[in-house]
């Protein structure tokens, strides 16, 4: 498990795997659920530029909708204040599943962490995180 946040709202990154020079793996298959448009979109973007396979979603069931029609991700980036299903449900179902039981979860959050196991999660981000921290984030947690 891996603790960050971006310093401008952040950059602590407690991981040397993190901070560490990551040859980067692209066409990795990645599912953003972020409820926040603009911020959904940016990573969006940013992913997209650096050569990952994106597909963002606004809500928890709509994430779930879309694995349950097929959709395998190579990684999850999840914010946990969504409307319908919280994250921490989507995190659970995802967990219960055998085909992503497996799949690492980026959580990125504008809410109080202190009570998450961290353990759990690939990295655990506080909210505003760079583009470039999470392609790191990203490309340190398919590896591992």
């Amino acid at each position: 498990m891996f603790v960050a946040s971006d310093l401008r709202g952040g950059d602590v990154i407690t991981s040397a795997t993190l901070t560490a020079t990551v040859e980067p793996l692209r066409r990795t298959r990645v599912l953003i659920v972020e409820d926040d448009e603009p911020l959904r979109e940016l990573y969006r973007q940013e992913l997209v530029s650096a050569g990952f396979l994106v597909t963002a979603v606004a809500d928890g069931v709509d994430a779930l909708k879309r694995i349950d029609a097929g959709l395998i991700p190579d990684v999850v980036v999840l914010d946990l204040m969504l409307p319908q299903l919280n994250g921490l449900d989507v995190y659970r179902e995802l967990k219960a599943h055998v085909q992503t039981r497996n799949v690492p979860i980026l959580v990125v959050t504008g809410t109080d962490t202190r009570e998450l196991d961290a353990a759990e999660f690939a990295f655990v981000f506080r909210k505003p995180v760079s583009g470039a921290t999470l392609i790191r984030a990203i490309d340190a947690a398919v590896i591992n």
